[in-house]
């Protein structure tokens, strides 16, 4: 399939690719006209108009009481040149989750999330073992949504990554 002159973008060409797979698992000509035929309005729209951005959704679960950690405090922060750089603050909601995260327009690289554990364990009358739990991961899609959720006990913690 022939995309077009000129250079083509980078995430173009990953769709047409990705496409262009399915099409062969589906087998039938039909269906390889259609993805060509989406493929190509894509590439003559402007890529402002399908291009998706990245977006973090944080979570935090409480391991002592087997609940979402409502009210933790966490730090949202990117590494700019080897410093780390405040991008926002939030507090979990009744959910564990921070999803004002989502509006925020992110580019790849190196970032973090720093969870206050200490103040949602003092809140909770305990005491906590580490201060602060840092998540530290990498973006590198621009039309990938990331999840990253953190279990949260005095003494010990579990992360876990998800990109959907």
């Amino acid at each position: 399939m022939r995309v077009g002159s000129g250079t083509v973008n980078p995430d173009v060409r990953h769709a047409v690719r990705q496409l262009t797979r399915v099409s062969r698992q589906w087998g039938r000509h039909g269906d390889r006209r259609a993805i060509a035929m989406v493929v190509e309005l894509s590439v003559m729209a402007d890529p402002a108009d399908w291009v998706l951005e990245m977006s973090i959704t944080a979570q935090a679960l409480d391991g002592v009481y087997g609940r979402s950690a409502a009210g933790v405090r966490a730090r949202l922060e990117q590494d700019r040149l080897g410093r780390w750089q405040d991008l926002a603050d939030a507090e979990t909601d009744s959910e564990g989750c921070i999803s004002e995260w989502r509006d925020k327009k992110l580019e790849r690289g190196l970032y973090r999330i720093v969870f206050d554990s200490d103040y949602y364990f003092v809140g909770l009358g305990l005491s906590a073992a580490y201060p602060e739990i840092i998540v530290t991961f990498r973006m590198q899609d621009e039309t990938d949504a990331y999840l990253i959720q953190v279990m949260l006990s005095p003494y010990s913690y579990s992360t876990h990554f998800r990109i959907a």
